[in-house]
């Protein structure tokens, strides 16, 4: 499912856990071309890769509300 991920278009999100509830969240794109993403409901963003990863394996849906 992260892969999916991969593809999404830059911008903000809602973002719907697995266990339930919704973030706002940014998604941007790292230098090798993998998205990050940064719930800004969070006092501290993960910075590295692999929490990011698990982060996104947390994720149940997304959904678009402004691209970059």
């Amino acid at each position: 499912m992260i892969g999916q991920f991969d593809k999404l278009p830059l911008g903000i999100y809602y973002i719907y856990w697995r266990e339930g509830g919704r973030s706002l969240a940014s998604v941007g794109q790292c230098y090798d071309g993998t998205r990050w993403i940064a719930p800004i409901n969070w006092i501290r963003l993960t910075s590295d890769s692999e929490e990011s990863r698990d982060l996104w394996e947390m994720v149940k849906s997304v959904e678009l509300l402004q691209t970059c």
